[in-house]
């Protein structure tokens, strides 16, 4: 929804420029060792051109010799002075949680419907609540799937959730 007055317009700016600062300040930020999904292939090859800039790479680093097994990239990856096919740079996504914003304003008649669109796609009544506790985050393609199901109930194509928290890509 474009910006109404000049006021907001401001706001929106301001919005942008404090994503830029937050996204170079978790860039940076140590990352920790819980957020690293178990089965997220971490990468030990150091001699790579890229490790500097690999989430993989930057993942082994914080392993604690704690863990005995971990799917890896292997050092063959960038054999023959080829670019690693598993390169994943260090990105930031801002996640989202909670539903009780969006169905504010939600008709008693497509409350139901709507909740249970939205529960089937996300896996479940488990899941569901997951999201709305903020134990897990929706991704911003999540996030859009979901504001298409309010859009198509005729809610507009952008909801604001109760809550936001900016997090690595694993991705």
């Amino acid at each position: 929804m474009p910006p109404t007055c000049r006021c907001e317009e401001k706001a929106v700016f301001l919005h942008a420029e404090a994503m830029k600062k937050v996204k170079i300040t978790m860039q940076t930020e140590n990352l920790r060792l819980q957020d690293v999904p178990a089965t997220y292939a971490v990468c030990y090859v150091s001699q790579c051109p890229k490790a500097g800039q690999c989430m993989r790479y930057r993942a082994c680093q914080l392993e604690d010799g704690t863990m005995t097994l971990r799917p890896c990239v292997l050092p063959t990856a960038i054999a023959d002075g080829h670019e690693c096919p598993h390169f994943k740079a260090v990105h930031v996504v801002r996640g989202a949680w909670g539903f009780t914003r969006p169905f504010a304003e939600v008709k008693r008649k497509d409350d139901a419907p709507l909740r249970s669109e939205i529960k089937k796609y996300l896996g479940g009544n488990g899941t569901y609540y997951r999201y709305h506790h903020g134990e897990r985050l929706l991704l911003p393609g999540q996030q859009q799937d979901i504001a298409l199901m309010f859009a198509r109930r005729g809610y507009g194509d952008e909801i604001v959730f109760d809550g936001y928290r900016y997090v690595f890509d694993f991705d």
